[in-house]
């Protein structure tokens, strides 16, 4: 398997979250990070040669995966299984870096098929690294080997809004791509409609009810299963293409290269493409059911980072639908349908609704303070009196008493105390890394 790890455009899209990560690294669901849930997958379908190229502000995610995804101490992946970072570089042949999806995976695949070691795979799965979903992979290998596929696209029906974000395909009677479009305007969606009839064959059974003289979409979750000679083959022959969804993959299909789509079952998200997407992304984890189940069977954990602290401290407070991760104080707080991170300090009365708290990587006490606490410098975590709505707080962010995040004006974008790493983006307040809130705030 071959993840991308996310581009500097891709990581622009979710700032201030990705102002020291790349966008596989950002936490998701209270105690992990996007990148576990695809770790998680490929690991309980049986898939363990990974390859995770980087290109952007890769530090927190190369040391997240060293540290939770080794041998030594980390998720074992056992057998001859391997975990690579490979980071986007120059070389003799090119000294300019690369761009582009299809740009990072030619340059890596000169690297891979000099290696001795990988001379017997035959299909390289391309893997996008900030969507979250539950999987497994073993029936998608299963069904591109058993239709001889070249390329096998995992795809989904998804709505006429969701399409112009996405890339679109549209399919005859035996799930074959016939014409794939990348993120198409709205002028050119009527040409990729498929009637109820047209979508019968992809649906699942359990969707096998029909709206007679409806259309739909079929969108790309830009999981990709090539038989690594058509990938290798493709990357020279269109050495000029840089992205697969706008260039490769609509030239292979004009070629005649036989390309399938996989209905992908379940919840899928791509959380990379808005901070409203991405706080979506983690309220659903809320709802009844879950969007993703963390308490999964035995046999698919989903595997992070084994934090050795203490179960959380709930002291006279009321929690409802919240996510509560492990190492948190809470103490006569209301927390309401929110996420909160491990080592997350909650101080009396505060009031959390519809958020997601980060948390912290340290407790205070743990390291030497930057300066004296006060009222302009507090301690981290949510001090007394706050209240938190529709927000989304980073790492070891510091709000003082008293302080209201709420919103209060209505803005859907500003960054007019981005100076003070408060940010509004999609109207959801964005707290950056280490933010200092002092005492008596209004936002």
């Amino acid at each position: 398997a071959v993840v991308l790890g996310g581009g500097e455009s891709d990581s622009r899209r979710l700032f201030p979250l990705t102002q020291y990560r790349t966008l596989p690294a950002v936490p998701f669901g209270g105690a992990y990070r996007i990148i576990d849930l695809l770790m998680s997958n490929m690991l309980n379908s049986g898939i363990n040669k990974i390859h995770i190229l980087t290109a952007f502000n890769s530090y927190s995610l190369n040391r997240h995966l060293q540290r939770t995804y080794d041998m030594s101490g980390g998720v074992p992946y056992g057998g001859d299984g391997y975990i690579e970072v490979v980071a986007n570089s120059m070389s003799p042949d090119s000294q300019n870096w690369v761009t582009g999806t299809a740009g990072c995976v030619r340059q890596f695949m000169s690297y891979f098929d000099s290696n001795s070691k990988n001379r017997f795979i035959e299909d390289i799965m391309i893997l996008p690294g900030d969507h979250v979903y539950s999987a497994d992979y073993t029936p998608i290998i299963a069904y591109h080997r058993s239709t001889g596929a070249d390329l096998t696209i995992v795809c989904r029906p998804v709505s006429g809004e969701q399409a112009c974000r996405l890339g679109v395909v549209k399919l005859d009677a035996q799930n074959r791509i016939k014409t794939f479009s990348e993120k198409p305007s709205a002028s050119e969606l009527p040409e990729l409609a498929m009637s109820d009839d047209e979508m019968r064959p992809f649906m699942m059974p359990t969707e096998t009810e029909t709206r007679p003289g409806t259309t739909g979409y079929v969108g790309s979750c830009g999981i990709y299963i090539f038989k690594r000679s058509v990938l290798s083959e493709a990357l020279k022959r269109h050495f000029k293409m840089q992205d697969f969804g706008r260039q490769i993959i609509p030239e292979l299909i004009r070629e005649g290269v036989k390309v399938h789509a996989y209905r992908l079952p379940g919840y899928w998200a791509d959380v990379g493409g808005s901070v409203g997407d991405f706080y979506a992304a983690n309220m659903s984890l809320l709802s009844d059911p879950p969007s993703i189940s963390f308490n999964a069977p035995i046999n698919s954990p989903f595997f992070k980072f084994p934090l050795t602290i203490p179960a959380s401290q709930m002291m006279h407070s009321r929690v409802s639908g919240a996510l509560v991760s492990a190492g948190c104080i809470v103490n006569r707080s209301d927390i309401r349908n929110s996420v909160i991170g491990s080592r997350s300090i909650i101080g009396p009365n505060v009031t959390i609704e519809d958020s997601v708290v980060f948390g912290a990587s340290h407790y205070d006490h743990e390291k030497p303070l930057p300066r004296p606490l006060g009222p302009t410098f507090p301690p981290m975590g949510i001090g007394e009196g706050s209240i938190v709505r529709n927000a989304i707080l980073d790492l070891n962010v510091r709000v003082g008493k008293n302080v209201q995040l709420v919103n209060k004006e209505g803005v859907y974008e500003s960054a007019d105390r981005g100076v003070q790493g408060m940010y509004v983006r999609d109207g959801i307040i964005v707290l950056a890394r280490e933010a200092v809130v002092p005492d008596g705030t209004i936002m």
